[in-house]
């Protein structure tokens, strides 16, 4: 049986219309949507940016992460930051740079700006993780605020819009 033109147009809709609401039912069940709050991540996010991020805890060195920075008795506030070390790494900083593990660490995103401050070579504790902003000179992070444990990710940032 041949199939009209009309009818073709039609299943061509249909299966299109199919895919893009698919297409949303997955990424609204494995991921949520987030938005910058500030400066503290430029020049890889600005403010007000649209972001999603994947649903895990699962985290890796470099990732840019959602998480409770403190516990949620106390505040429910989730950040925007960058994993710089996990458990068992050696981190420190000085000279403006950070070292990771020994060797300075590779940081395009910083497209050469230093990072203020000096941390002595510290040992990330276990279950935890040190992170940073990538406006280094602008962020509220693990060197104020110190360690913070990997259970508190929320999500990775995977799209940003």
């Amino acid at each position: 049986m041949i199939m009209s033109k009309r009818t073709f147009c039609l299943l061509r809709l249909f299966i299109s219309a199919l895919t893009v609401v698919l297409t949303l039912v997955a990424v609204y069940a494995f991921s949520s949507l987030g938005h910058v709050p500030s400066s503290s991540m430029e020049p890889t996010f600005y403010p007000n940016d649209i972001f999603l991020y994947r649903r895990t805890n699962k985290v890796e060195q470099g990732d840019c992460i959602v998480f409770h920075p403190y516990d949620l008795s106390i505040d429910s506030v989730q950040y925007l930051k960058r994993v710089i070390a996990m458990e068992g790494d050696h981190l420190s900083i000085h000279d403006g740079q950070v070292f990771l593990n020994g060797r300075v660490l590779d940081e395009p995103y910083l497209h050469g700006a230093a990072t203020p401050g000096e941390l002595s070579d510290t040992v990330i504790p276990p279950g935890m993780m040190f992170f940073m902003g990538d406006n280094r000179s602008n962020s509220v992070d693990s060197r104020y605020l110190g360690c913070v444990p990997v259970n508190r990710v929320i999500g990775v940032v995977w799209f940003t819009f």
